[in-house]
């Protein structure tokens, strides 16, 4: 899944109350389906990117009552990299 060809808008949770936009429904579905995630992101200001964070935030909200928080996270293998031109970061 590469972030940048699922442009996603900035969580807001008035957003959230009109809908969930249907690039985020794809996203969940798309993270829900898959055995893990390697999640690799550069470093930004000493932590990992917005668009990723605003992906995490979006994917991790309930879409229906029945549905628990974060619940397409549920039970998957996940590793993260990071990379950094600095000292401090990667």
């Amino acid at each position: 899944l590469e972030p940048k060809e699922y442009p996603l808008p900035l969580y807001c949770q008035d957003l959230e109350a009109k809908g969930f936009p249907e690039e985020v429904l794809l996203v969940k579905q798309m993270l829900a389906e898959s055995d893990g995630f390697l999640i690799a992101s550069p470093e930004y200001n000493g932590s990992f990117s917005p668009m990723l964070k605003n992906l995490i935030d979006w994917s991790s909200r309930p879409t229906s009552k029945d549905e628990h928080m974060a619940a397409a996270f549920k039970g998957k293998v996940a590793g993260i990299m990071a990379a950094s031109p600095g000292g401090l970061g990667g």
